[in-house]
């Protein structure tokens, strides 16, 4: 197996964050699209980004029928914000405060993919990905990226964690 460092102490994450290269309170959301070719279906923000979501969300709730994509709420107390950095490229973005809201994903059609059959092995091959997933979530992280970049304001932190 390659050894980027990508995964391996998340060093280029890591050094975005530390490196003071933009100020972390000027990010609205931090995506991160790292779990395999699965397909975008949803996304789930907080109850003071949920508003927003659902406008720049406007334009790709009916991109697809075959496979809808919704906005949902997300219920509960705010998460702790993490501590340590986890195995993740947004950990670090996540340990300082930054908002993580990522796309849920899913095999939606069926395909049968298992994402723990390639994790981090040398199985994790192009021969693995599914296009259509592929493009549906290009598609959905363009357009929505596009839509908080052009928000007025930066996303609300409000409740994203507990402090």
């Amino acid at each position: 197996m390659p050894l980027t460092g990508e995964e391996y102490g998340l060093l280029g994450s890591k050094y975005f964050v530390e490196s003071g290269f933009a100020p972390l309170d000027k990010i609205s959301n931090y995506f991160n699209r790292d779990g395999g070719p699965l397909c975008a279906v949803s996304v789930t923000a907080t109850p003071a980004m949920y508003d927003d979501f659902v406008k720049v969300c406007e334009p790709v709730l009916g991109y697809s029928q075959d496979i809808p994509f919704t906005v949902n709420k997300r219920e509960g107390e705010p998460r702790p914000r993490p501590k340590m950095a986890g195995g993740s490229d947004h950990a670090y973005f996540a340990m300082n405060g930054v908002p993580t809201i990522g796309l849920n994903e899913e095999d939606i059609k069926g395909y049968d993919f298992n994402y723990r059959e390639i994790w981090h092995t040398e199985s994790d091959n192009y021969n693995k990905l599914i296009p259509e997933y592929l493009e549906h979530s290009a598609v959905m992280s363009a357009v929505i990226s596009y839509g908080i970049a052009n928000l007025p304001h930066l996303l609300s932190r409000d409740g994203l964690y507990k402090e």
